[in-house]
C-alpha cells in the first residue's frame, strides 16, 4: 500500500528532483550510483537507496522490472511540477527572435501564428497547437459601403482590433447613392460600439424591420454576419508531429496515431481541454488529460489574453518533457502575442 506524504523531507525533495530531471535528460531508469555522483546531493550511496526506496513507497518513483533504476510515475511528476519546480526564464536569443517576429506580423495573425508555431515547436521540440485569435471582446468601429457598380458594393467592417474585414456583393437590386448612405446607417445603428460576443450571441434576435426599398440590407447582413462568425471561430496552427515521433516512447506508432490523425484532420481541438483565462501555465500530465489517447503525454497550455483578443497556446509531449523549460517558453510567448496584436487602431 502506497503512503502519500503530506510533503517530502529536503533530502527527499533533492533525490526526487535529481531522478525527474535527470529521466527527462537522458531518457533512461536512474540509478542510485548515478546519483551518488551528482555532488549537489553530497550523500552515501546506501542513504541514497534508502530514499529512493521510500519515494517508491510513497508512489512518486518506479522502476522497470528489467532495470534498478527508477523512474517518475505520474504523480511524481505531478509533486515535481506542483512542488519542486520553477520556470526556467528563455534566453535572450529567445526573446529577441521571438520579439522580432511579433512585430513583423502583428497585421497579418495568420502568418504571425503560423510563425510563431513553428518557432516554438523548434524551441520545445514537441507539438505545438496555437489558435487565431478570437475577437469576442472587441467592438465593430465603423462600417462602410462603397458603391462599385449601380448593382455591386464593397462591405468594409472595422473593429477595434484585428484585421480590416471586406466583402464584395452583387445586389439584386438598382442602388442610389442615398440609398446606399441610409443602408450603411442602418448597418451602423446595428453594430457600431458593440462586441463582437454581443452581436453573435444575439444575431438572430435583432433583425430591424425593413421597407421594400432596403430589402438588399438583408444581402448585407447575411455577409456580415460572416465576417463576425469568422472573427468568433476558432482555428488552430500545428507544428512538430514529426518531433513527437522521435522520442523513444513513441516508438511504437500505436501510441501516437491518434494524435497525428486528429492534427492531419483539423480535429485538434478534441484533444484540447478548456485551459485557465489567467495565471500560469495550466500542466496536465498523462490521464489528468482525460482522454485514453493521451495516457502517455502531458499537456501544457495557456491562455493569451488583452482586452480586445483571446486565443491558446498547447504544447504536446511525452509525459518525459522538460517541464521548467517549456512552461517558461510558453509563458513568455503568451505574454509576447497579448501585448503585441489587438491592440487598439487608432485613425
Amino acid at each position: 500500500m502506497e503512503i502519500r506524504p503530506k510533503s517530502l523531507t529536503e533530502r527527499e525533495s533533492l533525490v526526487l528532483c535529481s531522478v525527474v530531471q535527470k529521466f527527462i535528460q537522458d531518457g533512461v531508469p536512474v540509478a542510485s550510483r548515478n546519483l551518488a555522483e551528482m555532488p549537489e546531493l553530497n550523500v552515501s550511496s546506501a542513504t541514497i537507496r534508502n530514499i529512493l526506496f521510500q519515494l517508491e513507497a510513497y508512489g512518486l518513483l518506479t522502476h522497470p522490472h528489467t532495470s534498478a533504476g527508477r523512474i517518475p510515475t505520474q504523480e511524481g511528476y505531478r509533486y515535481y511540477v506542483d512542488h519542486l519546480m520553477s520556470f526556467k526564464v528563455p534566453g535572450k536569443d529567445f526573446q529577441i527572435e521571438l520579439e522580432t517576429l511579433v512585430h513583423q506580423f502583428a497585421r497579418d495573425l495568420e502568418i504571425l501564428i503560423d510563425k510563431t508555431s513553428h518557432f516554438l515547436g523548434e524551441m520545445s521540440t514537441a507539438l505545438v497547437l496555437i489558435s487565431l485569435p478570437n475577437f469576442r471582446h472587441a467592438k465593430v468601429k465603423d462600417i462602410n459601403l462603397v458603391q462599385l457598380g449601380s448593382q455591386r458594393i464593397l462591405l468594409v467592417v472595422e473593429m477595434t482590433a484585428g484585421p480590416i474585414k471586406t466583402a464584395a456583393l452583387q445586389i439584386d437590386s438598382q442602388l442610389s447613392p442615398k440609398l446606399l448612405k441610409d443602408a450603411e446607417a442602418i448597418l451602423r445603428d446595428l453594430f457600431v460600439e458593440r462586441t463582437l460576443a454581443d452581436i453573435v450571441d444575439q444575431q438572430l434576435q435583432e433583425m430591424p424591420k425593413l421597407g421594400p426599398e432596403f430589402q438588399f440590407v438583408q444581402q448585407i447582413l447575411a455577409n456580415a454576419f460572416n465576417i463576425f462568425n469568422g472573427l468568433n471561430s476558432t482555428e488552430y496552427k500545428s507544428y512538430g508531429t514529426h518531433q513527437l515521433i522521435q522520442y523513444p516512447e513513441f516508438a511504437n506508432a500505436r501510441e501516437i496515431e491518434p494524435v497525428l490523425e486528429a492534427v492531419e484532420a483539423g480535429r485538434v481541438y478534441q484533444l484540447l481541454p478548456a485551459t485557465r483565462i489567467t495565471g500560469s501555465p495550466r500542466i496536465m500530465i498523462g490521464g489528468e488529460i482525460g482522454l485514453a489517447a493521451l495516457a502517455h503525454f502531458s499537456l501544457i497550455s495557456r491562455k493569451y489574453r488583452n482586452p480586445f483578443i483571446e486565443g491558446s497556446i498547447h504544447i504536446l509531449g511525452p509525459t518525459r518533457m522538460a517541464y521548467d523549460k517549456i512552461c517558461g517558453l510558453v509563458e513568455y510567448t503568451a505574454e509576447a502575442v497579448a501585448k503585441n496584436i489587438g491592440v487598439e487602431i487608432i485613425g
